[in-house]
């Protein structure tokens, strides 16, 4: 991120992103246990996890905007990242066309996410 401009609190609500969202989607998915059972899902669902219901309210610090923001990802090798080197390779191999907006938050605080609701 470059240009990064401090931005009053008060312009930042009480989640994580700092955004005015309502919340965010999810797909939770459990696996069953066993080998017998491999790629079987034990829970397999979407939820929603609105905001002003989460537990405990992330406090907003400080936060700052960048001007301009990009990412790389990198999946490093096997070596590096043994449990995850396969996930991250087949991410960094989807195209980024465009980075809406960037931006730091500071604070404290992480909600449960247990004010999720399954979607029915």
């Amino acid at each position: 991120m470059t240009g990064l401009e401090e931005t009053a609190v008060g312009n930042s609500s009480g989640n994580v992103s700092g955004d005015a969202d309502e919340g965010i989607l999810v797909y939770r998915y459990m696996p069953t246990v066993g080998t017998d059972h491999k790629g079987t899902a034990a829970e397999e669902y979407p939820s929603y996890v609105p905001f002003k219901e989460e537990n405990p309210v992330p406090q907003t610090k400080r936060s700052w905007v960048a001007k301009k923001a990009s990412f790389k990802l990198d999946a490093m090798d096997w070596d590096a990242l043994p449990t995850l080197h396969h996930v991250i390779q087949r991410l960094a191999e989807i195209p980024v066309y465009e980075v809406i907006s960037g931006k730091v938050v500071e604070g404290t605080g992480v909600p449960d996410v247990a004010a999720a609701k399954r979607i029915e």
